[in-house]
């Protein structure tokens, strides 16, 4: 099955529209706050010991944002990718969070197979993210990873990374700048 290896897991620093409660899925160019880049800030000098050989982005600017200040400290490779994007939530992208809930129901949003108008279903990330962690942890030099993603692209990271079905999915998002350690097996190649 391969070798387990350390990831340290985190979602993005705060953003402005965290803090406006807006949906922002793949919305590309949200920035961070000043609290966002503390954050980022603050997740890099708890990495600072971790042995991290490389991290491992979103290319959507928030989690850049947040990633650059970890391998800077760290003295390590930042490689972006799209596999690692928030799950795409169409229309919605913009609106006010609670008008999105009104009208859907925060219920649904936990259905992995629920699939916003325009948008991607859980079950979509998961098909997304399993292969490119696949290719990472093959790939990658040997060590520890940081992967630097998003809270609910993150939900079905903890699920891939610790060989669960997508239903087994942690239901609530970490925290912005919160660092989830896990200790890894590498993806197979079928479903979970």
């Amino acid at each position: 099955m391969g070798t387990p290896r350390v990831v340290h897991l985190l979602r993005h620093g705060q953003s402005e529209w965290n803090v406006a409660r807006r949906v922002q899925g793949q919305t590309a160019y949200v920035p961070l706050t000043r609290l966002g880049h503390q954050q980022a800030l603050a997740a890099a000098d708890r990495l600072a010991d971790s042995g991290a050989v490389l991290v491992l982005s979103s290319d959507l600017r928030r989690a850049l944002d947040t990633a650059r200040p970890i391998a800077d400290r760290l003295g390590v490779p930042l490689q972006s990718h799209g596999a690692l994007r928030e799950q795409s939530l169409g229309d919605f992208e913009g609106l006010p969070s609670d008008v999105v809930f009104a009208a859907v129901g925060a219920e649904v949003t936990l259905d992995p197979t629920w699939r916003p108008p325009g948008g991607e279903s859980l079950a979509d990330v998961h098909d997304r993210v399993r292969p490119f962690l696949r290719q990472a942890f093959q790939t990658a030099p040997e060590g520890p990873l940081v992967i630097v993603t998003h809270g609910d692209t993150a939900r079905v990271l903890v699920a891939v990374l610790r060989g669960l079905a997508l239903a087994a999915a942690p239901v609530s998002v970490p925290a912005n700048g919160e660092v989830l350690t896990l200790l890894a097996q590498p993806p197979c190649s079928h479903a979970a």
